[in-house]
């Protein structure tokens, strides 16, 4: 065997290669890890349905009560205004998250902010990432009435600002990488930087509408909301799957529906008895929703479809739609 092939490597220092400009080996230098711009407090992100990941969400929650017979449409109106005003302190009353009215307008509109708590592990197996559930996880929207003011409708944002605690990660890379002692420096960076990224989002892209009306066909009003959505992310999207966010979704309008009854009881008259198989509101049954499930005294049902064209043509939907304007309007 011989050894022409090796004898004269390319820019190599071989005798036959006397004319040849040497080459050298350099160690490539890892790009240098700068935090993301904090961005300005108060900077949105509207973000709609579509670009949301994965299936389409459809659902609606409704709620009856008594109050004034056969109201006018101003009363109706009255007391979308009144939901409208009154929407945090309402939903804030015994809930699995809190509403708090934001200090920030997006395009002259209302923002409230929906503190979930943070206590979800990003990292369930490495308990060395535990400190990360302390950043506190907040979904952001922007509310208004529709045209009609028989109804109102939040549209999910991104907030394009990194808070305090976020912005702390960084100073923690060295730490985390040295301890698990699994990852580099520039990793662990690319870790916490997909973390604030995902944390500025609403979990869900899309819409959520709510109307108080009158039902004529068991002469009692109704509370209900109806939403339009997608996750926001695939991690979102993940948990949603593997998760509790569904569950999670139906306990919020749940007990804000009951919330609503709660704190307008003296004046909005008795929160109708819904039971039984189908459901029956105060004994009477109401055909449009023979097949929804109820939980505390709220109909619900809830539905998804691999495209937003087969769900809003879906005839339940396309119906509760009809109420709900907001959930499409500019889309």
């Amino acid at each position: 065997m011989g050894y022409d092939t090796f004898a004269n490597p390319k820019g190599g220092y071989s005798g036959a290669a006397t004319n040849a400009a040497p080459t050298y080996q350099v160690t490539p230098r890892p790009p240098a890890i700068v935090p993301p711009t904090k961005g300005k407090p108060g900077e949105f992100t509207e973000k709609n349905v579509y670009e949301g990941v994965g299936k389409f969400h459809g659902n609606h929650f409704r709620g009856y009560f008594s109050y004034i017979s056969n109201p006018s449409r101003d009363q109706i109106i009255k007391m979308n205004k009144h939901l409208l005003e009154n929407f945090c302190p309402i939903f804030s009353v015994s809930n699995v998250a809190k509403a708090t009215t934001g200090k920030y307008k997006f395009n002259s509109k209302e923002t409230i902010a929906f503190q979930m708590g943070g206590t979800i592990k990003v990292f369930p197996d490495l308990p060395q990432l535990d400190f990360l559930t302390a950043v506190i996880h907040t979904d952001w929207v922007a509310i208004e009435k529709a045209s009609d003011s028989l109804s109102l409708f939040a549209t999910t944002l991104k907030r394009e600002w990194i808070e305090k605690q976020e912005s702390d990660l960084f100073s923690n890379l060295t730490k985390i990488a040295s301890s698990l002692g699994i990852i580099d420096k520039a990793k662990a960076f690319e870790i916490v930087n997909n973390i604030i990224d995902v944390n500025q989002r609403h979990f869900l892209a899309g819409r959520r509408s709510w109307a108080i009306g009158f039902d004529h066909s068991v002469n009692l009003w109704y509370i209900e909301t109806a939403a339009f959505e997608r996750s926001s992310a695939c991690e979102f999207n993940l948990l949603d799957k593997y998760g509790n966010l569904r569950q999670m979704i139906i306990d919020l309008w749940v007990n804000q529906i009951n919330n609503y009854f709660n704190v307008l009881k003296n004046t909005t008259g008795i929160m109708a008895k819904i039971a039984g198989i189908p459901a029956k509101v105060n004994g009477k049954p109401v055909s449009e929703y023979a097949d929804y499930h109820y939980s505390k005294n709220v109909l619900y049902k809830i539905t998804e479809e691999k495209t937003a064209t087969a769900l809003l043509n879906t005839p339940w939907y396309s119906k509760c739609l009809s109420r709900h304007p907001g959930l499409t309007k500019g889309l």
